[in-house]
């Protein structure tokens, strides 16, 4: 099963960006059942903290389809959105910024690039708030290495390039038998629209 991904970043605002990732099926299964999902999120990036202000996800997967959003309200310091067509609420207090799995690799990227030798993300899965722990190692090429709990089969490694904003250009993700999963950054292009 083989899939493309499409990602665009766009700054909205002196303090608000946007990220939306594109993604069809292209070979295998993906491409038979017309896999295709669109996954956009708004967040609030000052000092280089990011906070997720809302979240929109659609995938449609044959005769299926699914849908999950969430939004940020300030006043209150919880996140409320629908999950599985069910209304969920989190509540937050804001110590560590909260943020959507779909901004992991830029999350990632600004803490590798600030030389941190680890990191803890408040990220929002489903309808509940986990916290995803990661350590960076400087090697040739710099990795980030998911820590998950003693007990887990689960492996996730990202090889990140300095070249280009620490952003995540490899990663591979296992579990149990399961078969591993490879993403790989094709073409990667910056520019400046404002020049």
């Amino acid at each position: 099963m083989t899939a493309q991904q499409t990602t665009r970043l766009t700054q909205i605002s002196d303090t608000l960006w946007q990220i939306e990732d594109n993604i069809i099926g292209t070979k295998g299964m993906a491409s038979l059942m017309g896999f295709k999902r669109t996954e956009i999120t708004q967040f609030e990036l000052t000092n280089e903290q990011i906070v997720a202000t809302q979240h929109k996800m659609r995938q449609k997967v044959a005769f299926s389809k699914r849908n999950y959003n969430f939004i940020y309200d300030k006043s209150k310091s919880e996140y409320s959105g629908t999950y599985k067509d069910k209304p969920f609420t989190i509540s937050t207090n804001q110590t560590k910024p909260v943020i959507s799995s779909q901004l992991l690799p830029l999350a990632i990227a600004i803490e590798a690039c600030n030389n941190q030798s680890e990191a803890d993300f408040n990220v929002i899965k489903s309808n509940s708030s986990k916290t995803y722990h990661f350590r960076f190692e400087k090697n040739k090429q710099p990795t980030a290495n998911r820590v998950y709990p003693p007990n887990s089969k689960k492996k996730t490694q990202s090889w990140l390039d300095q070249t280009k904003h620490c952003w995540p250009t490899k990663q591979l993700h296992s579990e149990s038998d399961e078969p591993t999963i490879e993403t790989t950054l094709i073409e990667f292009k910056w520019s400046n629209p404002q020049q």
